[in-house]
This record gives structure tokens, sequence and C-alpha cells, in this order.
């Protein structure tokens, strides 16, 4: 009677132990499932920040561009008032 009780307390033990695995690789699962929706959004959000980032960089360094560009033409077409 003892060793039967005993055989079932272990009995129910492992099952428990069994479900608490499962409960936590379900859980660990659903984890690292946001986890890469997250990282995901955080990319996604990153790459638009830098391709913003690029135009505008892009956009300023025409207009630098431009700038040298008339600047050099008034110096030479003014070189020649220079005395």
């Amino acid at each position: 009677e003892l060793a039967h009780k005993k055989a079932e307390h272990f009995i129910q033990e492992t099952e428990i132990m069994r479900l608490a695995h499962q409960e936590a690789d379900s859980t660990m699962n659903q984890v690292r499932a946001e986890v890469e929706e997250q990282k995901y959004g955080a990319d996604k959000y990153s790459e638009e920040v830098l391709a913003s980032l690029e135009a505008r960089v892009t956009q300023a360094l025409a207009t630098v561009q431009n700038g040298r560009k008339n600047l050099a033409q008034s110096i030479e077409s003014n070189k020649n008032l220079v005395v």
C-alpha cells in the first residue's frame, strides 16, 4: 500500500514536471516570437530613418554643389575685374 502511494505520488510529480516543462517551452517560444517581431519593427524603423536621412543629405549635397558651381562661374566671370 505504501509503495503504491509513493509510486502514485511520483507519477503525479512527474506529470506536474512534464506540464511545467511544456508550459515553459510554450512561453519561451512565445517570447522568441515577440522578440523577433520587435527586432523586425526596430530594423524597419531604422531603415526608414536612414533612408530619410540619406535623402536629406543628398539634397544638402546637391545644394552645396550648385552653390560651388555658381561661385566658380562668378569667380571666373569676375577675375578680369580684379586689379
